[in-house]
Order: C-alpha cells, then structure tokens, then sequence
C-alpha cells in the first residue's frame, strides 16, 4: 500500500462547487484509509478559532501518524 501523505486538508470557499466536487473525490478516493482529514469551508480571508483549532489537531494527528510510519519496518509500507 502506497501512503505518501500523512494526512489531507481541503480548504475552500463558502459554497463553492470546485470546493464541493474536490471534497466529494477526496472522500470517494480515501474510502475506509485511516488517515486524518479535514474540510474548512471559509467566508472570507480570515479563520474562525474553531477552524483554527481543527487545524491544530489535523496537524497533530498527520505528525503521530509519521512518526508511527517511521518506525514501521520497509517491509510492511
């Protein structure tokens, strides 16, 4: 099994298709994969704390997952 990302972020506009069509391929192409995700829909240019804070853990959760990774053995990836 091919992992070259630790974790995925999908950052569109409010109600945007492009943004809607990327999330749904994203999804569909993940499937059952155990690895982070998150979708932020933003309205204009600046985050909400709760945004920020979903980025945060998506950051943390991508960094265990490498690590995790790392000490897998070459055979296994």
């Amino acid at each position: 099994r091919l992992d070259p990302f630790d974790g995925y972020v999908n950052i569109g506009a409010f109600n945007c298709s492009q943004a809607n069509s990327a999330t749904a391929m994203i999804n569909a192409s993940l499937g059952d994969a155990d690895v982070p995700y998150a979708l932020l829909e933003a309205d204009g240019t600046a985050l909400t704390p709760s945004q920020v804070l979903q980025l945060e853990t998506i950051v943390a959760q991508c960094a265990r997952r490498a690590r995790t990774k790392a000490r897998e053995p070459t055979a296994s990836r």
